[in-house]
């Protein structure tokens, strides 16, 4: 639809290193051109003390509260206004909803004001969180039901996540709304992410800027010649990096030459450093924290096996697909993925890849072995993974998928 605009409202957007940031800034660059206008929260302090610019070609709006504020029930008064603001300057015929909370309201108020229609954005973890919520309180599922009945479509990065949805639904009395579901999994930028040495049957090295980077920072982290396994999360329970480094531990009288390297911050980041400083772990881990984007190729360049072998926690902690997975299938590498949540729609098991129980160190430890004991199983798994990539997980087939989606709804005016 030629000319068609829309407003992508979402507090989730760069400088986030979060993956929902990652995904967002990926399927909007390769929105048409002129078809969309980001509304989002102010930019974090330390990005700000850095110079952080919104150097994107598309209008980036910023209000005057960030992240930790975007909650609060005045807040997303005033972002609503703001929003129904910029719908009107901008001729905007879609809104695109980034987060279930706080902006479905947003979406919803716009919709009711405006006549505009929305669409949402949702990933596994909010769906739970919002389900949980609706089942808790008579009250909160009485002010829900209106926005969430009013979303035109809900765009899943996942089946699973599509399921979660129709449950929602069932709990607030919506059955209907697992009819207007869209599965869109994310990709991954196979010019960014591409195996040591260039894509599969390149015919030869050739040398760049993350080629040269991994070199630097294998020396840096004193790795040598010694076999590497990635994990790059964030780091919290689900994400299963606590029960990998049993695994590694388990693996060390076997695997003498293996080194964990971990990049990523979160909540669980002391305890893990506690339990690489024992003397079982000794020189096995490298724990990074957070690490800037040029770098997250470079350490996929030095690694032999990718893992994350995420798990279901209680709540609403789940992994709803897993975009690092496929990150590290476009690099070459063989991936070992846990089988819970969307992560078996990120990794084809015994072709892309590998699943565990991300529950089980020795499940883990089982896969860790057999991979590293196999270089023509590593080789073909990784080789496949990015044939996967350049065929299908990737940003140009999400982003024409999305914004199909958004086309959709524009031409039926919504519901």
């Amino acid at each position: 639809m030629s000319g068609l605009r829309s407003l992508f409202v979402t507090p989730d957007f760069k400088p986030d290193r979060g993956g929902i940031a990652e995904l967002y800034l990926n399927l909007l660059l390769r929105f048409p051109p002129g078809s969309v206008e980001v509304s989002t929260v102010a930019a974090p302090s330390w990005a700000r003390a850095a110079g952080w610019r919104d150097d994107v070609p598309f209008p980036v709006r910023r209000e005057r509260f960030g992240f930790r504020e975007a909650r609060r029930l005045q807040t997303v008064a005033a972002w609503a206004r703001s929003a129904r603001r910029r719908v009107r300057a901008g001729g905007h015929a879609v809104v695109q909803v980034g987060t279930l909370r706080p902006a479905t309201p947003i979406g919803a108020w716009v919709r009711r004001t405006e006549g505009v229609p929305f669409v949402v954005y949702v990933h596994g973890k909010d769906v739970l969180h919002e389900t949980a919520k609706v089942e808790r309180s008579r009250l909160y599922r009485a002010a829900a039901r209106p926005a969430l009945g009013a979303a035109s479509a809900w765009i899943a990065n996942s089946r699973f996540t599509a399921g979660l949805v129709a449950e929602l639904g069932a709990a607030a009395g919506l059955p209907d709304l697992a009819e207007r579901v869209r599965v869109v999994r994310p990709g991954a930028d196979p010019a960014r992410f591409r195996p040591a040495g260039g894509a599969p049957d390149a015919g030869r090295s050739l040398p760049d800027a993350a080629g040269l980077r991994a070199a630097e920072l294998r020396r840096r982290l004193d790795l040598g010649d010694r076999r590497v396994a990635l994990t790059v999360a964030r780091l919290m329970p689900r994400k299963g990096v606590d029960r990998t480094l049993e695994a590694v531990a388990q693996l060390a009288a076997e695997l003498p030459d293996l080194v964990y390297v971990v990049a990523g911050d979160g909540p669980q980041r002391p305890e893990l450093e506690r339990r690489a400083s024992a003397p079982d772990l000794a020189g096995r881990v490298r724990l990074l924290g957070d690490v800037e984007d040029p770098d997250v190729p470079a350490l996929h360049r030095l690694a032999d096996v990718f893992l994350l072998p995420s798990r279901r926690e209680p709540g609403d902690e789940v992994e709803g697909f897993g975009m690092s997975l496929v990150e590290a299938s476009a690099s070459g590498l063989p991936v070992i993925g846990g089988r819970s949540g969307g992560v078996p729609e990120a990794v084809r098991e015994g072709e892309t890849g590998l699943l565990v129980d991300g529950d089980d160190p020795r499940s883990i430890a089982a896969a860790l072995r057999r991979l590293l004991e196999d270089p023509e199983l590593r080789r073909r798994l990784g080789h496949a993974g990015r044939r996967e990539v350049e065929r299908t997980l990737n940003w140009d087939r999400a982003a024409a998928e999305a914004w199909g989606v958004v086309e959709d709804v524009a031409g039926r005016g919504g519901l």
